[in-house]
């Protein structure tokens, strides 16, 4: 079922009409077995993605997990302090959390658009 779910979702998104798609990945869990269901699924979408023009898989883990690659609760902010990144289920993101992705996926359409901050 999510082949075709995702394949549905990144063809709606009309690549042929210009437009872009970005799917953005499950982040990394705070329980691995967890974390191993969803990267099945991610693996997935980003096989899916790769196969439409203009669409392009953005890999939440990357952004969200510490210099290892593993779950952490907290990144550096701007000033270095820790910044809470998740909320307490281990799951889902914090609001901050969730802003840092979105500036990610922004950065990525604006690089995309060849609009540089």
């Amino acid at each position: 079922m999510a082949p075709v779910a995702a394949s549905s979702a990144v063809r709606l998104g009309a690549p042929g009409l210009g437009t872009r798609v970005y799917w953005v990945g499950q982040p990394i869990a705070r329980d691995p077995a967890y974390s191993d269901r969803m990267r099945v699924l991610d693996d997935v979408y980003r096989d899916v993605v790769g196969r439409y023009p203009g669409a392009t898989y953005v890999d939440a883990t990357y952004w969200v997990s510490d210099d290892a690659g593993a779950y952490t609760d907290a990144l550096p902010g701007p000033d270095g302090a820790p910044v809470a990144i998740r909320d307490d289920d281990g799951i889902h993101l914090s609001t901050e959390g969730g802003n840092y992705v979105g500036s990610v996926v922004l950065n990525q359409i604006l690089a995309d658009h060849g609009v540089a901050l």
